[in-house]
């Protein structure tokens, strides 16, 4: 064998050659066939095999002209040039010896490409494949296999993934081909719901490119691995096959019972233990294709599946294991997807312990999981503990459960109660006892209680806002929390608010007025955001502000203090107040907004000073407030003072429920300031490269960096980050998912161009989409309507000019919720994938009473 030629298939004693040399689906089968994999016998031609002519494309004007500016017209000429191309003599006689060791008349020649079918890469169906391949075709067929490399499809490709495109490189496979009678594709995963433990299989008559490209309707099969049973069997007319033509290629055909299962029971099993070894030999989940024969099952090709979302191997159970769900909390809170930083999850995750007084208790057996910048619900000890009293918090959350709780709880709840749970029912107690005091207080005078829950506010701004690198990191965190704690105390305040809006509710349930009780709690000057809004509007009307050109100018501006001594003042007290919050902003690693003074400067400057949601609210909430207390006096003086009495908690009290999260912001922002300063010590002592990179470490290690250094802080941020890198390709992470990998997503209904969500905010509105990934990425015109995965409190200048909002994730909990009722504007959630399904510039009617967005007219 020519030693740039690679059998495979049968018996050989070869060197396994290297990846970069025969591609990912060459040395897939040589892999394959070496454990004993039922692989058709064929050779790869290696990449080397080829470099005279990669020498002589590089020499021409052709190549020139596409490496220089990449078009569809100049790859055609380059292929067109390429053409021209031949084996010598010497390469002529190594192919044909190779080809001649190969039993049967008729091949497959495909490509194999080294950046092809790897973890993170897919190049389906872009270079091309000859089935039924004779014998005198075989070079002619091998040279268009290798200049499909070249093809526009492929390098527009490359391109967009950010691969260079200077040095093509592909091998080439010539196997045996099989005459198949069924053949098709198969999952070692459901690729609809992640699940690790289901097989899917795709099955049609004759040769399975026909399923490839898409000319019939497949079969499909689904199998339960562990148990092996065939959960689910979709029979589907199969009216076209493809065979192997009588005078080389292939043809089409019609199978003679096109309504018939393709693969009978016993084969489906057969063919689900030869998926399963795949996997097993592989070591990740992969998809497969094959083929059978007179009755013989054969493996064509396998491939790692690279749209899969895994699992930390933390949160994995064994096969067969009783199951355990996750809720990933930091979408469904937090309004982003991103993991947080190793620093900043540290730190999160004492604020939540802090917050709930013990009653969330994090580790492998308790409420909260941490992992990896994660921050999961382990809902199977949640339903232990809470039983199911916690069916009805999923659904407020997210309704991606609605309709099957129920099945939810009796295959998840744990079966014993951790010790971490039984903490868990002790500590809920104790919160309790807690708050309890504080709420009697709130309740016998709540205007004292606001005030002095008001000033503890202030103090705790004002110790945060002067911290200073005095101790250890680690310390200073700790000394950050015990402040935290007097807040945590207080917390009950808001309690009465929460209780009147009930009242509200129930004294108006079934009346003309009930849909005005949601006025009750928009604007409420006691909500540290809506408090931020005003304070950025009023940024917004300075003249300094309307007159300055861009980004660049304020902030060259601002660092000058080149404003007038009106425009600083107000400038330097919301700083003070807001100057910690921005995008992502519950973790440390963030930049705040005295770093991002351009997109801060873009965001003001975006809002309409004459006609925007702050100044219309107010008016809408006047006039709900005037209609209900008529309403109320028509039942009696008593009722209209208690609607008066309810209203006066309600806002000196419902508010400040955001208060604890934004003083835990104004926390991290300072805690963000002192770290960069620890960091900048760090860098000039050569320990690490950059100052950013002190948020990949551990809280512990930081402090510990301080007092040791012999630490070898390099090493140690590698070593956090390593766990990672098993999620560099997901895209946007599930809110629930199972210790098993399988995914539950609300299914979206749409029909005649209706979105059916979850109604979040009440009212209709009609207004042209602007969809956004960041609240930085551009702008939002007065009465355009938000579409985006999900929001924060950086979102909420942009809440400022929206009409409407419609969000992926969610429920009447999420962040951008709470901001939509707050400004009374209508929102609709709970719509997975919809920012992929609606473009700027449509048309659209957002019903957040009904929870329906309908597309009126496409952009």
């Amino acid at each position: 064998m020519h030693e740039l030629i690679y059998s495979f298939g049968q018996p050989t004693d070869a060197v396994l050659p290297e990846l970069s040399e025969v591609g990912g689906k060459a040395l897939s089968l040589i892999r394959s066939s070496e454990v004993g994999l039922p692989v058709p016998p064929g050779i790869a031609l290696g990449v080397s095999f080829f470099s005279d002519w990669i020498a002589e494309i590089k020499s021409t004007p052709e190549w020139s002209d596409a490496l220089s500016e990449p078009t569809l017209e100049g790859c055609d000429a380059l292929k067109l040039r390429v053409g021209e191309l031949r084996f010598d003599d010497g390469q002529s006689a190594a192919l044909a010896d190779a080809v001649e060791a190969l039993a049967g008349d008729r091949f497959a020649v495909r490509s194999s490409s080294p950046e092809e079918d790897l973890e993170g890469m897919s190049f389906a169906g872009m270079y091309e494949t000859f089935l039924g391949t004779t014998r005198e075709n075989i070079e002619a067929n091998v040279r268009r296999a290798w200049i499909s490399m070249l093809d526009w499809r492929v390098v527009e490709y490359k391109m967009q993934q950010g691969m260079p495109i200077d040095n093509p490189a592909i091998s080439v496979i010539v196997q045996c081909q099989i005459a198949s009678e069924v053949s098709g594709v198969g999952f070692s995963l459901n690729p609809l719901n992640n699940c690790f433990d289901e097989a899917v299989i795709n099955a049609s008559f004759g040769l399975g490119e026909a399923i490839v490209r898409g000319t019939v309707t497949p079969d499909a099969y689904i199998v339960e691995k562990v148990r092996r049973e065939i959960l689910s069997k979709t029979v589907n007319e199969k009216s076209l096959m493809l065979r192997l033509a009588d005078d080389g290629g292939i043809e089409e055909a019609v199978p003679t019972a096109p309504l018939a299962q393709a693969l009978n029971d016993a084969q489906i099993m057969e063919l689900t233990d030869l998926i399963g070894r795949c996997e097993a030999h592989y070591g990740h989940p992969v998809d497969v294709e094959w083929a059978y024969a007179a009755d013989v099952l054969y493996l064509l090709q396998a491939r790692p599946i690279t749209t899969y979302v895994p699992l930390f191997p933390e949160m994995v159970t064994a096969p067969g294991e009783r199951k355990q769900l996750y809720m990933d909390l930091i979408p469904l809170s937090q309004g982003f997807d991103d993991a947080l930083s190793v620093l900043g999850a540290d730190v999160w995750s004492i604020v939540l312990d802090r917050l709930k007084m013990g009653a969330m208790p994090s580790g492998p057996g308790g409420y909260i999981r941490n992992i990896h910048g994660r921050q999961y619900m382990q809902l199977h000890h949640m339903m232990k503990g809470l039983g199911k009293r916690v069916l009805p918090l999923l659904d407020d959350y997210d309704q991606a459960l609605r309709g099957r709780a129920e099945e939810a709880f009796a295959e998840y709840r744990a079966l014993e109660a951790s010790p971490e749970v039984k903490q868990a029912r002790r500590a809920q107690l104790g919160a309790v006892k807690k708050m309890l005091p504080s709420a009697i207080r709130t309740f016998m005078n709540t205007e004292r209680s606001a005030t002095e829950f008001a000033a503890t506010t202030e103090t705790t701004i004002a110790t945060f806002n002067n911290l200073t690198n005095d101790r250890p990191f680690d310390e200073l965190v700790d000394h950050c929390f015990d402040v935290f704690d007097g807040i945590v105390q207080q917390m009950a305040l808001y309690i009465p608010g929460l209780l009147s809006s009930r009242k509200i509710e129930r004294m108006f349930k079934g009346t003309e007025e009930e849909s005005l009780t949601d006025a009750i709690l928009m604007d409420l000057p006691s909500n540290p955001t809506s408090a931020m809004g005003h304070a950025m509007l009023a940024l917004a009307r300075f003249d300094d502000v309307r007159a300055t050109a861009d980004g660049t100018e304020f902030a060259r501006r601002i660092e000058a203090r080149d404003y007038s001594d009106e425009f600083l003042a107000a400038w330097d007290d919301y700083l003070w107040r807001y100057g910690a919050r921005g995008f992502k902003e519950i973790d440390v690693a963030s930049k705040r907004t005295h770093e991002r003074l351009a997109d801060f400067f873009q965001q003001i400057r975006a809002i309409n000073i004459d006609d925007n949601q702050m100044l219309s609210v107010s008016a809408r909430k006047s006039e709900a407030l005037t209609m209900l207390r008529a309403a109320a006096a028509r039942k009696g003086a008593r009722r209209a003072r208690a609607l008066d009495k309810a209203v006066e908690r309600i806002n000196l009290t419902y508010g400040h429920r955001e208060t604890p999260k934004y003083l835990v912001v104004v926390m991290n922002g300072n805690l963000r300031r002192i770290a960069l300063e620890v960091a900048d010590q760090f860098v000039a002592e050569g320990r690490l490269a950059d100052r950013e990179h002190i948020f990949d470490l551990h809280l512990e290690q930081v402090g510990g960096a301080q007092r040791d250094a012999s630490l070898d802080l390099r090493a140690l941020r590698a070593a956090n980050l390593a766990p990672r890198e098993l999620m560099r390709n997901v895209r946007q992470y599930p809110v629930f998912i199972d210790s098993r990998g399988k995914i539950f997503r609300r299914a979206i209904s749409a029909q005649d161009g209706d979105f059916s969500g979850q109604p979040v905010s009440n009212g209709s509105v009609r207004g042209r989409a602007k969809v956004l990934a960041s609240p930085y990425e551009k702008p939002l015109e007065p009465g355009e309507i938000l579409v985006t995965v999900a929001t924060e409190p950086a979102w909420t200048p942009v809440f400022v000019n929206a009409s409407g909002v419609v969000l992926e994730i969610g429920g009447g909990l999420q962040h951008g919720a709470i901001i939509a009722r707050e400004y009374g504007i209508p929102c609709v959630s709970g719509l997975p994938g919809v920012t992929g399904m609606i473009n700027d510039g449509d048309l659209l009617e957002v019903d957040g009473t009904n929870g329906i967005v309908r597309v009126i007219e496409a952009a």
